[in-house]
């Protein structure tokens, strides 16, 4: 396994730090952790396993750790992206949703460590595939087998990723279902305030409700609500619990595909550094928070 070559952690000029302080305002700090992080993701989504310091897996199980790692890093430049200007801060709001639960995969995966758990996940997407393909199908023949091109497209399509997943087609509608996300939070230790908090609470902005709609897409004015415009701002906590979340599935990733400690703990150690420096300001964002009134 080729060694990861890790860019340097940001580090903070005192008076960038102080201008945070005296403003209450880390978020230029955790712009730039968040950031980071991104590219540390996607360096760990580049890792090829052609060493004996790295596990004997499974090929189409490596390839859905990496690709839900990379899927994560490629979101998270998104948001930067869209989030650099101070804009579009209802729209980062969805997509972390999208990179948690990807996260939580990896998570969950590492920490199950068994085939059955790599074919549910696999067979989760697959299922309505193939259930699409059977439409697909009954309108062929009800055509007398007659297919239109873009019908042939997607039985490709399909069978691609079918072939792909390592699956057998027939046996992928007998593969037990893919837990739900209050299971797979429980597994991994995260607790039913977990569930609130990184599922639920996200569900607003995806679907959004009432509580999604004052929140980013209304503002009160004159007793009325009125669209709200879109200049509106990604929150610091997002800037800082993707980033934790990421750094825990890193972690995992990195326990469960190396078995020579001596290649894995200098990547574990600088997920660690990289998790000090954001455990210290976030201290320090949080202020009185967390005292009673």
């Amino acid at each position: 396994m080729k060694e990861l070559e890790f860019p340097n952690i940001p580090v903070f000029e005192n008076d960038t730090v102080e201008k945070c302080r005296q403003t209450k305002d880390y978020k230029p700090i955790f712009f730039e952790l968040y950031k980071h992080v991104g590219i540390i993701c996607y360096l760990f989504s580049c890792i090829v396993p052609d060493t004996n310091a790295v596990r004997n897996i499974h090929k189409q199980h490596f390839e859905t750790l990496i690709g839900l790692l990379n899927r994560c890093s490629r979101l998270m430049l998104a948001n930067t992206v869209l989030s650099h200007d101070g804009k579009f801060g209802e729209t980062t709001a969805i997509i972390d949703r999208c990179i948690v639960e990807s996260a939580i995969n990896v998570i969950w995966l590492c920490k199950k460590n068994d085939n059955e758990s790599f074919e549910r996940y696999l067979a989760d997407g697959l299922k309505s595939d193939l259930e699409l393909e059977s439409k697909v199908l009954e309108n062929i023949n009800a055509r007398d087998g007659k297919v239109l091109v873009i019908e042939e497209r997607m039985l490709n399509s399909i069978d691609r990723c079918v072939n792909l997943s390592g699956l057998q087609k027939d046996k992928i509608h007998q593969i037990r279902k893919f837990p739900n996300m209050v299971t797979r939070l429980d597994d991994i230790g995260f607790g039913s305030l977990a569930y609130t908090s990184i599922q639920r609470m996200g569900s607003h902005h995806v679907h959004g409700t009432w509580s999604s709609l004052l929140f980013h897409y209304l503002k009160e004015e004159n007793g009325k609500l009125l669209p709200q415009d879109h200049p509106i701002s990604t929150d610091v906590i997002q800037f800082i619990n993707i980033p934790l979340v990421i750094l825990d599935a890193l972690k995992n990733f990195i326990d469960f595909i190396i078995i020579d400690k001596e290649v894995g703990n200098p990547y574990v150690s600088e997920l660690y550094k990289i998790r000090e420096i954001l455990d210290e300001y976030r201290i320090e964002e949080a202020g009185n928070d967390f005292e009673t009134k």
